[in-house]
């Protein structure tokens, strides 16, 4: 959005409230006069009427607030004036957009991902929030606290600073997408960690929180650690391919050569590289 287009949204904005304000005045002068006539009406005998006069504070009121709807009504209008002129700017400079010549910008590769910060290429994914700053690796992810007063108020990690998460110490994390009023969170658990399972993960340390605007970046993050701990966890159970023995190679070569597979030579070449020789 431009700086006119802004300026214009600004003035209609204005425009539609002091319509609104001279309307309330108006209806508000035609009560003050229904009651004015009515206290006319229900006054005691002409003479009297003469003496006292119309009630003064209803009168004070009909002057105030008739003063009041003209006000508005040239605040309206100068409103309305000014986008008008706006949008006449606007209408300008798009004409001068397209008259002037087109220059194609060739694009520039880029090989870190646009949600990662241009002085970590490492990085696989970056999210920045009001409390802190989440930066994903391959193998590990950091999360930095904001030193300032909503930290201060809504966690413990005013004065933490860092935290670094190797995906092998972790044993689960857990993601909550946001709710009506309550942002969401991804908290990382590990061997004596508290979890936040009862209430506590706003305030807890091993907790990451962000908005609304976050959620599909933030539901990539989960699946990718998420998946990295699976991974680590799989390789680490994997049993280890039993070692094989100088003598066996030797068998396994030995039947080979009676089967004609190998040649003789062949034989005592790999037999003398088994036996170090």
């Amino acid at each position: 959005m431009t700086k006119n287009e802004k300026k214009l949204r600004k003035y209609q904005r204005r425009a539609k409230y002091a319509m609104f304000c001279f309307i309330c005045c108006l209806i508000i002068i035609v009560l003050n006069i229904i009651v004015l006539v009515s206290s006319l009406n229900q006054s005691s005998p002409v003479s009297t009427l003469r003496r006292s006069g119309p009630n003064p504070d209803t009168v004070f009121s009909l002057i105030f607030v008739g003063i009041s709807a003209l006000l508005f009504l040239i605040m309206r209008g100068y409103n309305k004036k000014k986008a008008a002129q706006t949008e006449e700017a606007i209408a300008n400079e798009k004409r001068e957009a397209e008259k002037a010549p087109q220059h194609t910008v060739e694009p520039v590769s880029q090989p870190v991902s646009e949600k990662a910060p241009p002085h970590d290429p490492d990085v696989i994914h970056y999210i920045e929030t009001g409390l802190g700053y989440l930066r994903v690796y391959q193998e590990y992810c950091i999360i930095t606290a904001k030193k300032n007063a909503m930290n201060l108020l809504i966690t413990n990690r005013f004065f933490n600073g860092e935290k670094k998460y190797y995906y092998a110490d972790l044993t689960t994390v857990q993601f909550r997408e946001p709710g009506g009023i309550t942002d969401g969170y991804i908290e990382f658990e590990y061997p004596g960690s508290r979890s936040g399972a009862n209430g506590g993960a706003y305030s807890s340390e091993n907790t990451f929180q962000f908005a609304s605007t976050h959620t599909a970046q933030m539901r990539e993050v989960y699946t990718f650690i998420d998946n990295r701990i699976r991974e680590i966890k799989n390789a680490q159970r994997a049993p280890a391919a039993p070692a094989v023995s100088s003598m066996d190679e030797l068998k396994k070569l030995k039947e080979l050569l009676d089967m004609g597979a190998i040649t003789q030579e062949e034989f005592d070449t790999k037999k003398k590289q088994l036996l170090g020789l």
